[in-house]
């Protein structure tokens, strides 16, 4: 069936392909939104948004994408909401939403990233909705959050997460963000409860799911709730620094007193050498 081309109209579904054919678009000046969602495409072509500025809304889950790089989308200078869930997508270059300067949403979703890179979210000053759940997150790198300023909602549950680092929420410059972390196999220790302490303290970072923030490490605490055990983790490695300290006092002591001993031993044995000699 074709599809009817006119700079009219305001949402175009298109039948399901693998490739974007971008010379269908270059009459729809006037396009609002557009949904290319479940169409096996694998691909967004360098050209695909030079004739679609007016757009605001773009789907595009539930494909294959593997790789997000410019400058495919950096024309949608007036796009507000971009659905990238449910694909493949392993990475995002560094400026790849490049010219998304009004962009507020944007669903990543159930991709296989593995890494938030610093400047892979670049020039987004109005995002305010960030989904990034069900990935495969290990590690966020310390700056990759700071240039979203607007933040109000982040989604991280549901990822390979172990350890924060809290100069990375710390660099969320916003008025209020609130952030999901549960369902990652979290390591907790003495510097996850730390991290959580902080971020728990921060006036602007919210973290809404905590009640449902549990360990998978170590074995003992499998499935524990963090916010339960969290005074606790710090026990033990407290304990453990205070032994150490306390062997350090001790040898040390142990030391000084084997030291004095020598001396007088020295002290002693001088004396007697001196003795015979005086008589």
């Amino acid at each position: 069936m074709s599809l009817p081309i006119t700079s009219a109209l305001r949402i175009l579904v298109p039948g399901r392909k693998q490739a974007l054919q971008t010379q269908a678009f270059f009459s729809l000046s006037f396009l609002e939104k557009l949904d290319m969602s479940r169409n096996n495409l694998t691909q967004i072509p360098p050209n695909f948004s030079e004739s679609l500025a007016a757009l605001r809304e773009l789907r595009l889950d539930h494909n294959a994408l593997v790789l997000l790089k410019p400058p495919g989308l950096e024309h949608l200078e007036n796009l507000e909401k971009l659905h990238l869930s449910h694909n493949r997508i392993r990475s995002l270059e560094p400026g790849a939403f490049r010219g998304l300067s009004r962009l507020r949403h944007l669903y990543l979703q159930g991709n296989l990233l593995g890494v938030v890179r610093d400047g892979s979210l670049t020039m987004l000053p109005a995002l305010e909705v960030l989904l990034l759940g069900n990935n495969n997150i290990s590690r966020i790198e310390v700056i990759a959050l700071a240039p979203l300023r607007s933040l109000s909602w982040l989604g991280l549950e549901g990822n390979h997460l172990e350890h924060l680092n809290f100069k990375t929420f710390l660099s969320l410059h916003t008025a209020a963000t609130h952030l999901q972390l549960a369902g990652n196999p979290w390591n907790c220790d003495c510097d996850l409860h730390c991290v959580f302490s902080k971020l728990l303290s921060v006036r602007h970072l919210h973290v809404d799911d905590y009640r449902n923030v549990t360990c998978r490490e170590p074995w003992q605490l499998t499935g524990a709730s963090l916010a339960w055990v969290d005074s606790q983790l710090c026990v033990a490695e407290t304990v453990t620094v205070l032994v150490i300290i306390a062997t350090v006092i001790v040898t040390v002591f142990g030391a000084l007193v084997m030291a004095e001993r020598k001396r007088k031993k020295q002290k002693y044995w001088e004396q007697d050498e001196e003795e015979p000699q005086e008589q």
